[in-house]
């Protein structure tokens, strides 16, 4: 089997794991806190939700697959995948409280969509350039 294929069928489970997980995480915080958002919005709030998924989930496998055979994974793990995915954190933070806010800022809502979709794009295709490398050795 290609290493890639291998790299997207984790990336893939991930993505399940944690969109199973949103799916009840995120009606819950719209229940809880009392939130409306028009549906414009909301489509504008799930395309976040997912950039930010894809980003940290391609991350994460990269960095789970390159400390395979280390003691202390775990910890290695958290270590090296916080500041890395940081630009992921920050701009769905800022992108979500400017789609929460009604005065929110068009454009620079979108800037911050934009960071996503070019850190999912560049992790993406460095990753599955990194991929087989890390794996073989």
């Amino acid at each position: 089997v290609p290493r890639p294929s291998i790299f997207l069928g984790k990336v893939f489970g991930m993505l399940l794991f944690m969109g199973v997980l949103e799916a009840v995480v995120v009606p819950a915080i719209f229940l809880f806190f009392n939130v409306e958002l028009p549906m414009a919005g909301f489509l504008v709030l799930l395309l976040t939700i997912v950039l930010g998924t894809i980003g940290y989930a391609v991350v994460g496998t990269l960095f789970a697959a390159s400390l395979l055979r280390a003691r202390s994974k775990d910890i290695l793990l958290t270590i090296m995948l916080f500041p890395i995915i940081l630009p992921v954190l920050m701009a769905g933070v800022k992108a979500t409280g400017l789609i929460l806010l009604p005065d929110g800022s068009q454009e620079e809502l979108w800037i911050w969509v934009r960071v996503l979709g070019t850190f999912d794009l560049i992790f993406t295709i460095v990753s599955l350039w990194i991929f087989e490398i890390l794996v073989l050795d």
